[in-house]
């Protein structure tokens, strides 16, 4: 698994996004947050993956709202977990 603080830089659709790793128990934190009554809630996980893992090239957040401007969602978030978990 990837260490605390280290990144990865990734290009989908053209665009430049920093992947950057919170340090293993924030990892296992986010998917602990993304459990409600049992059921794990992709939405919450996902939110947490763009809150703390998923940044623009410009060093920016990325949030829903982007993403309704920005193509390559699904496979940035794909990165981004294969990444936490290498």
């Amino acid at each position: 698994m990837a260490k605390k603080g280290s990144q990865k830089t990734i290009e989908v659709e053209g665009k430049k996004y920093i992947l950057q790793h919170p340090g293993t128990r924030f990892s296992v934190k986010m998917r602990d947050m993304a459990n409600v009554n049992g059921q794990f809630v992709e939405e919450k996980y996902y939110e947490e993956l763009m809150k703390h893992v998923i940044f623009t090239e410009e060093g920016k957040q990325t949030n829903w709202d982007y993403w309704d401007e920005h193509e390559g969602f699904a496979e940035v978030i794909k990165e981004a977990v294969l990444f936490l978990n290498a």
